[in-house]
């Protein structure tokens, strides 16, 4: 990702209008840069989400929309995933987006997204009103701009406290992320493993 793990200085920021599960005082920061039309993506979502189950108290998690202009419902997707969040049903929403990515991502406009959130008891006009006037543009602005302070090009991108893990991530791969960040043990960057 353009940094070496354990390497930075500051996390990513974590506002109070992200999209957050977990408690704020939780030991574990872990957050996730990700793109809801990137396959790679859907599979690693996945595996973290399965991780984390068992690890409430200890784990505060964070999701960024980092959209890419590859995948042409990128931006649609993630707008939309604001709308919920905005009703409070990211995660629901998140997980159908994921779980549903072949059939959305064939789509050419907004229908889809629209009927995903009537699924989930969303008021209707209230999200069809966020995602056609593109209400949290911002927001996926300032992401973009975040990730770049980090050098983050690609997604799926996860910090866990001090270790950044890019691509597709193992569930053996965030186990021992989890492990060290829960220790309060420093990850070494492959570099401090040489002069070893």
């Amino acid at each position: 990702v353009g940094i070496p793990v354990g390497k930075y200085i500051t996390m990513p920021t974590i506002g109070e209008k992200e999209s957050i599960s977990g408690s704020k005082d939780a030991p574990v920061k872990v957050v996730q840069f990700t793109d809801f039309q990137c396959p790679m993506c859907k599979g690693t979502y996945t595996t973290l989400m399965n991780e984390l189950k068992g690890l409430e108290g200890k784990v505060q998690y964070v999701h960024k929309s980092l959209p890419l202009p590859m995948y042409p419902q990128s931006e649609t997707s993630s707008l939309a995933a604001e709308c919920a969040h905005e009703q409070g049903k990211f995660t629901e929403y998140a997980d159908l987006l994921f779980q549903k990515q072949d059939e959305w991502s064939k789509g050419k406009d907004s229908s889809k997204f629209k009927e995903y959130a009537r699924s989930l008891g969303l008021n209707a006009e209230s999200f069809s009103s966020c995602l056609d006037g593109k209400k949290y543009a911002g927001k996926l602005e300032d992401n973009k701009k975040e990730a770049l302070k980090f050098s983050i090009v690609n997604v799926p991108t996860i910090f866990v406290n001090d270790t950044i893990l890019s691509g597709v991530v193992s569930s053996d791969a965030l186990k021992s992320a989890f492990e060290k960040a829960l220790s309060g043990k420093k990850t070494e960057s492959p570099e401090e493993k040489k002069e070893k």
